[in-house]
């Protein structure tokens, strides 16, 4: 609990310090995000602890480095998500088959990576970044804080994230609970 309360006021700092990635971001969309990093853990978790996930779904949110991409294909690295759901969400959440979830609704998906690089920099001790979800009137809005607190919010940054997600056109883009469940 304690890590958890330390990596939410270091990556609330981050976030709150961290340059916007486009010119047209308003200090409403920042608020909004530093809101999201600072509550998020206190929402519906969908796992009992975080889920052992493959490369293939570690990798999502964020193209890799190649650096990144090479150690986490080796046989050292592990990969874990927890995915949050805040209270407006969690009963569209637990539906299954076709579903729309209200505006409002967040999903954030911490991604843990064991890394043996990292472990001396706390790494068994903080998420490897944050998958962020927001649905406004237009739809879901996405954005990703990766575990140095650079938030990524261009939508040309996180194309393949839509792309992907609108896959699950009938789930309302979200692959709970088929996918992450298993």
């Amino acid at each position: 609990m304690k890590r958890g309360i330390v990596f939410v006021a270091l990556m609330f700092f981050v976030v709150a310090c961290a340059v916007p990635l486009t010119n047209n971001a308003s200090q409403n969309d920042s608020d909004t995000l530093e809101k999201i990093v600072r509550e998020y853990s206190n929402w519906t978790a969908l796992f009992e602890t975080p889920r052992n996930v493959s490369f293939f779904l570690m990798a999502l949110c964020r193209l890799q480095t190649p650096a990144e991409e090479s150690y986490l294909q080796s046989e050292h690295a592990q990969y874990f998500v927890q995915v949050f759901v805040n209270p407006g969400g969690a009963q569209t959440m637990a539906q299954t088959g076709a579903r729309t979830f209200p505006e409002g609704t967040v999903i954030v998906k911490e991604k843990w990576a064991r890394d043996e690089r990292f472990l001396k920099n706390d790494s068994a001790s903080k998420p490897a970044g944050l998958g962020i979800m927001l649905k406004d009137q237009s739809g879901w809005q996405y954005a990703y804080v990766d575990e140095f607190g650079v938030v990524t919010r261009d939508p040309k940054q996180l194309e393949h994230c839509a792309a992907c997600h609108n896959t699950q056109s009938e789930r309302d883009a979200v692959f709970y609970p088929d996918v992450l469940s298993q």
